[in-house]
């Protein structure tokens, strides 16, 4: 490691750049080591979404940007979760799919070396100066190859992991006690121990539909103002 950096702050420094479009790495190696996320507001919309952080350590430098020298062992890149194909999320998703042959969750990469690259080409819609919605080719990073998962008939018939257990949904309902929606996937990506598959839940989008089970079973009540409350 460079003797000086600080790697508590180096979070920052790195996610700085990358936000900016600038960020120093191109292509790169890494173990990936966590998956954090955090609400955020749209801009002008009461709407919110979840902002995805991928920490990797142990990276390998294959291109970096011809000013940028990067001594550094960890790095991380941040990206919306959306739906969309066209999205940053949607071609990490499709990039890993592509790999491993079927859908893949986030949790089941904890731990795997990837190598990930800055690619050219996606087609997005984005406003032009006159405001008009056109096609437009931007770069975003892509999955090229995961440790241990290469596609082969070995990778494609592993069985995906299971769902939430009876002790995964005892879990949710102790943190979801006394929150609302919002509070209730924070509570998922964020609290310290919790399950993987109590986890995804929230990365994948499915915490409202989870929590309305809970209701629905007489597992928990949602008041008038969107609390949930342990029956």
């Amino acid at each position: 490691m460079t003797e000086g950096i600080d790697i508590n702050n180096l979070g920052d420094l790195v996610l700085d750049k990358m936000e900016s479009g600038t960020h120093p790495l191109l292509h790169f190696t890494g173990k990936f080591v966590k998956v954090s996320g955090e609400y955020k507001k749209r801009q002008g919309s009461e709407d919110t979404y979840i902002n995805l952080q991928l920490d990797f350590a142990e990276i390998k430098v294959l291109k970096s940007r011809a000013d940028q020298a990067y001594g550094w062992p960890v790095t991380d890149i941040k990206f919306a979760q959306s739906q969309a194909a066209g999205s940053q999320f949607g071609v990490f998703s499709t990039s890993v799919q592509v790999i491993t042959n079927r859908p893949t969750k986030l949790a089941e990469l904890i731990g795997k070396v990837m190598e990930m690259e800055w690619t050219d080409g996606h087609i997005v819609q984005r406003p032009n100066e006159a405001g008009d919605w056109v096609d437009k080719a931007v770069a975003m990073w892509e999955v090229k190859s995961i440790e241990g998962m290469a596609g082969s008939p070995a990778a494609t018939s592993r069985e995906a992991p299971s769902g939430p257990s009876i002790e995964d949904e005892s879990a949710v309902i102790a943190l979801a006690d006394g929150k609302d929606l919002t509070s209730i996937g924070k509570a998922m990506l964020n609290t310290d121990g919790i399950a993987d598959s109590v986890r995804n839940i929230s990365l994948n989008g499915q915490e409202e539909v989870y929590m309305a089970n809970l209701v629905t079973t007489g597992k928990m009540t949602k008041d008038d103002a969107g609390v949930f409350h342990k029956v």
